[in-house]
């Protein structure tokens, strides 16, 4: 069984090359209403979580370059205002709704070079 993240009030966490998975609900999220700012989520690899394999809730001024996020009940979300992300290079895959997605909210964001099935978002760059 992977380690499941959790971010409450914070600022410049790094969460790198590790493997989160078989998660009853999401694999990496950051709590809405906290204002998580400067995280990095670099190389880490997401996997068969019930819920979100990502889930961003008011995450502002972020990278997440490098993930595999697969076969997830989602992919990689971002709700709730966040704004100000670099989204690039990352995988998502194989999961159920959106591989990568945001709501109305949540823009504008830098998403540039990620691989994906499916999305939601027009600025959304997924070939």
């Amino acid at each position: 069984r992977g380690v499941h993240f959790s971010f409450l009030p914070n600022s410049g966490a790094k969460i790198s090359d590790n493997e989160i998975f078989d998660n009853v609900g999401i694999g990496i999220r950051a709590a809405p209403g906290f204002g998580v700012t400067n995280l990095s989520l670099k190389s880490n690899k997401v996997h068969d979580n019930t819920l979100e394999g990502v889930l961003l809730n008011d995450t502002d001024g972020s990278k997440i370059s490098g993930n595999e996020v697969k076969d997830n009940g989602a992919g990689l979300a971002l709700l709730a205002g966040s704004t100000g992300n670099s989204i690039k290079k990352n995988v998502a895959t194989g999961n159920g709704g959106s591989d990568m997605s945001h709501d109305g909210g949540s823009t504008p964001n830098t998403w540039k070079g990620n691989v994906c099935g499916t999305s939601s978002g027009a600025d959304i760059d997924c070939p």
